[in-house]
């Protein structure tokens, strides 16, 4: 059972079902109404998923919290522990994790991009999953079952190189190969 109250200049929508009670305010009546709708169709069916607990939490956070608490058990943590810093520092990193969006990562990643060499790109934006991942699996912070990360596209890691062989070094090779027969 929901209700519809006005409060001040907005509306405050209320779904109850079997005990539990959600609410939220908004401007019109009628985001109001069609979210207090959607919600109690989701109570009903017990898929509702109430994040308010992780409302308050920033990238930042959970960067913080992973580089604590599961880098120190891996072999390169000395080098994970300064690349997660980097990306504490970012402002992306400032970016509540239910706001967080694919657009984000994208304007994050090109960002990174003008400084970076794109296997490292690569490598921050693996680390904004991997953190997500860790979060929302191993410690039960409710987040939303789609990373943002997930449809961003990995840049292209031209691992090529380009070395002629010098006069010295090709005098070398053929020596060795004569000495092989």
């Amino acid at each position: 059972m929901g209700s519809l109250r006005k409060y001040k200049k907005k509306w405050r929508a209320e779904a109850r079902h079997n005990g539990k009670y959600v609410s939220k305010s908004f401007q019109s009546k009628g985001d109001a109404s069609k979210w207090l709708r959607d919600t109690e169709l989701a109570l009903e069916k017990e898929q509702f998923q109430d994040f308010r607990d992780s409302a308050h939490l920033t990238m930042a956070h959970l960067i913080t919290r992973y580089r604590d608490e599961i880098t120190p058990n891996k072999k390169g943590a000395r080098s994970e522990v300064y690349k997660l810093n980097f990306l504490i520092r970012q402002p992306i990193a400032r970016t509540k994790v239910l706001r967080l969006s694919t657009k984000m990562v994208i304007d994050f990643k090109n960002d990174l991009k003008k400084s970076r060499a794109p296997a490292t790109v690569n490598k921050y934006i693996h680390y904004f999953y991997t953190v997500w991942e860790t979060a929302r699996l191993n410690w039960g912070i409710l987040l939303p079952p789609n990373n943002p990360t997930t449809l961003v596209k990995k840049e292209k890691v031209m691992t090529k190189i380009d070395r002629i062989l010098t006069y010295e070094e090709q005098d070398k090779l053929l020596l060795a190969c004569k000495k092989v027969d």
